[in-house]
């Protein structure tokens, strides 16, 4: 699959950038224009659920293997930027605890993990940012958590290989969450790129009649190459209308 831009100004532009989006799979390279240019595949998205629960006379302890939580990504180009926009699966990507199921103090953690193959044709450097939102409900003293996790990226393909990362800044507020990444300083130009993501979201209902769901919704990797920045946050129109979604959720968890 290639991605042709076009390189005029204005509205053409932005149609052609529309139109150019391409998704992304395991099964075949994307290729873009950006820079050198270059492909990107995605390597693996896996993860877990873990079930923990104080139950007698035999507690809950379970494990259950998950696999494309983070979705096919939609492939675009804009201003020397290449983004990656995921739409997660929120029924994969969730965690959800009700102390009344197993009448004991019920955590439920569910953690993925996505692995991205990045080629440029020309050795160049990167700096990445990540941006994720969701949704959460709790009931009685029930909690959410957007636990640990972060971005690792190993650079190949210069002298030396190279090793960055960094960890999640999140936020809470009003049944949605958000949470941010970035990743800069790399020092040399290099051809290869793998890009590890690692997330892990958290939902516990204590003891009585708790309950706490959390899910992810949106994940967009922006990746720059020749170490330009930006982060690619959401417009506050974009945020009034995940919030609407709260709404929704809490009168689904109420009936």
């Amino acid at each position: 699959m290639t991605l042709n831009l076009a390189r005029s100004k204005g509205a053409l532009a932005l149609v052609a950038a529309a139109a150019a989006a391409i998704a992304v799979s395991s099964a075949s390279a994307a290729v873009f224009t950006t820079g050198s240019g270059g492909s990107i595949t995605v390597g693996s998205d896996t993860g877990d659920r873990h079930t923990t629960a104080a139950t007698l006379p035999v507690p809950v302890d379970s494990t259950v293997a998950l696999n494309g939580l983070y979705g096919s990504p939609t492939l675009t180009e804009a201003t020397g930027t290449i983004k990656l926009d995921f739409t997660a699966l929120s029924s994969q990507f969730r965690a959800s605890a009700s102390s009344s199921l197993f009448n004991a103090t019920e955590t439920v953690d569910t953690d993925g993990k996505l692995v991205l193959n990045l080629h440029f044709n020309t050795a160049t450097a990167l700096t990445a940012s990540i941006y994720e939102d969701g949704l959460y409900s709790t009931t009685g003293t029930g909690t959410v958590a957007i636990k640990g996790g972060g971005i690792a990226i190993d650079a190949s393909g210069g002298a030396p290989t190279q090793t960055r990362g960094g960890t999640f800044t999140t936020n809470q507020s009003g049944g949605v969450w958000t949470a941010t990444a970035g990743v800069t300083g790399f020092t040399t130009n290099f051809t290869d790129y793998k890009i590890t993501i690692d997330n892990d979201i958290s939902a516990t209902a204590p003891l009585p009649n708790s309950s706490a769901d959390i899910f992810k919704k949106d994940f967009i990797l922006t990746i720059t190459p020749n170490g330009g920045a930006g982060r690619d946050v959401p417009e506050p129109a974009s945020l009034g209308m995940l919030s609407l979604g709260v709404v929704g959720l809490l009168a689904r968890r109420r009936r």
